[in-house]
């Protein structure tokens, strides 16, 4: 799939308003979940939605330093994701690549993927954004 069929479906999701305290979230939104020496991590809440059983969301990542894909580089990567709280396992279904931080710039890449992995720990990226969607939302699809 063509990164920019895959950019057009990642429009259409949209980003909707959220019920998530302002001063958590970043100018644009985004919900910082984790952070190392290279990487910061963020979701949008206002992109949570519930899909039958599971919650899907668009994810961030922030490179401090431009990494290769191919003979291009980029600075970022937007993960559309989807969690299954009852069964504590996500997959990525679609992955963009940008040439610019904060999912700006241009977009070079996307992916596609539908495999499920179990959750980290609670110490882990997926574990702790696991953790924040499914407590926030849990209740809402039991």
């Amino acid at each position: 799939m063509g990164y920019m069929r895959v950019l057009l479906v990642a429009l259409m999701v949209g980003f909707g308003g959220n019920a998530w305290c302002a001063e958590e979230l970043t100018e644009d939104g985004w919900l910082k979940v984790s952070k190392d020496e290279e990487t910061t991590h963020y979701m949008a809440p206002g992109t949570v939605r519930v899909v039958g059983q599971n919650i899907r969301v668009w994810e961030l990542a922030d490179i401090k330093e431009a990494r290769d894909i191919g003979k291009l580089q980029f600075r970022s990567v937007m993960f559309y994701s989807e969690d299954d709280c009852k069964e504590a396992r996500q997959k990525v279904i679609m992955s963009i690549f940008f040439t610019g931080n904060m999912g700006r710039g241009v977009p070079i890449h996307a992916s596609v993927a539908d495999k499920w992995e179990p959750v980290g720990d609670e110490t882990s990226r997926s574990g702790k954004r696991w953790r924040i969607v499914c407590s926030k939302l849990g209740e809402r699809i039991e």
